[in-house]
């Protein structure tokens, strides 16, 4: 079993994207610039969103299946006391069916996946709305240069 915990850490730490852009310092950018890396900022937050949608989908799907195959096998139990809890059963079946162990592991996986792009849509969605204030800042402080009023 902790082979098996193993290989699914290398397996999530592989299949996980991790997004690197690290944004220059603002204040050496100019306003073309800054218009260019709100566009691959935009760019990537809907890849992000997109996959997501994705990431979601599956984490669903998963729990589904996991939810039925559970209620399947605790049907199927006979040695428990009456009195067992819901967990006390739900330990036994996954003890004892390797293949509803592995549905719930991929389930947590896709859980963990959908919250990592969550915290990425949140920086990225973060770092959109800095640069934008930024490009707003700097189009009214030319505009104040050359005397433009709007």
């Amino acid at each position: 079993v902790e082979q098996l915990v193993e290989a699914r850490r290398e397996w999530l730490d592989n299949r996980v994207r991790f997004a690197n852009l690290s944004l220059p310092s603002m204040e050496a950018l100019s306003l073309s610039a800054l218009q260019q890396w709100l566009q691959v900022l935009g760019g990537a937050l809907t890849y992000l969103q997109a996959e997501q949608g994705c990431s979601k989908a599956r984490a669903k799907g998963l729990q589904e299946e996991y939810d039925l195959k559970l209620a399947r096998a605790k049907g199927a139990l006979e040695d428990l006391p009456k009195s067992a809890s819901e967990a006390q059963k739900e330990a036994k079946v996954l003890a004892s069916d390797t293949n509803l162990w592995e549905v719930r592991w991929k389930q947590v996986e896709a859980d963990a996946i959908v919250a990592m792009q969550d915290g990425y849509i949140r920086a990225f969605d973060k770092a959109w709305d800095t640069i934008s204030r930024q490009i707003t800042a700097l189009t009214r402080e030319m505009e104040q240069t050359t005397g433009r009023t709007n």
